[in-house]
């Protein structure tokens, strides 16, 4: 048999599982994560506010930071700016040499599982986080914003 708990200012309002169920959308999963705790709320939360943004037809502002183009975010970043979901964007050189890097035909690679600062996966790799790109390919990504 379950007591119930003392009540408490701060024990209001108890998380809820996400429910999975027909609703795949992206914006429904979020809108459950808003019952949820952890990242998960936070992300419900930054949803929430950036569409409280588009209502009011706010300059939207993305801080770009971290090695977003060299994870894979490089088209995400595209559509949300071809599409007018953000207005501006600050950026991080290493973005911005990442992107070049991948406009120049280049690639980031995921490391396996398991590697480590020693394994051959490093050895001939620039290395960020796990991921990595081949150090032999000549650096011209790096000519254009060499000051």
């Amino acid at each position: 048999m379950m007591r119930k708990q003392k009540s408490s200012k701060y024990l209001t309002a108890p998380t809820r599982p996400i429910q999975i169920d027909r609703d795949r959308s992206v914006a429904g999963i979020l809108q459950k994560m808003e019952g949820a705790g952890f990242q998960a709320r936070t992300l419900a939360d930054a949803h929430n506010l950036w569409l409280e943004m588009l209502e009011d037809n706010s300059t939207v502002l993305m801080g770009l930071s971290g090695a977003l183009v060299a994870a894979g975010m490089r088209r995400l970043i595209s559509y949300l700016i071809k599409n007018h979901f953000v207005d501006v964007v600050v950026s991080t050189g290493a973005n911005l040499f990442h992107d070049l890097h991948e406009t120049l035909g280049r690639y980031h690679y995921q490391a396996p599982p398991g590697v480590t600062e020693g394994s051959g996966f490093l050895s001939r790799r620039c290395r960020l986080g796990y991921r990595g790109w081949n150090r032999d390919l000549p650096c011209e990504s790096q000519e254009p914003v060499s000051v």
